[in-house]
């Protein structure tokens, strides 16, 4: 079991104590919204123009491509279908 597992584990264990209040559920939120926008600063300082990256799309599942433009919070990726997406930072993985 990983060290998020047994985070997660305790949340539900708190949850089911009744130790958690709204302002908690609240903070924890706001805790898991910053981390995803590290990650997603980390990621945007990184990838640049030519760089093979691979995102997951809700309809056509995982797509790799090239980056050929990195904007302020999204990266134009050209995919091996041909088309081109605005891909937000926090959906990309270099490969």
């Amino acid at each position: 079991m990983t060290t998020i597992d047994n985070v997660i584990d305790d949340i539900y264990l708190l949850a089911r104590q009744g130790d958690f209040t709204a302002e908690d559920y609240r903070k924890l939120s706001q805790a898991v919204i910053n981390v995803r926008t590290q990650l997603a600063n980390r990621t945007a300082r990184s990838v640049q123009a030519g760089d093979r990256v691979k995102f997951t799309a809700k309809r056509l599942g995982t797509l790799k491509g090239t980056v050929v433009k990195v904007k302020r919070t999204k990266a134009s990726v050209f995919t091996q279908t041909g088309i081109t997406y605005d891909v937000p930072f926090s959906m990309l993985e270099t490969i």
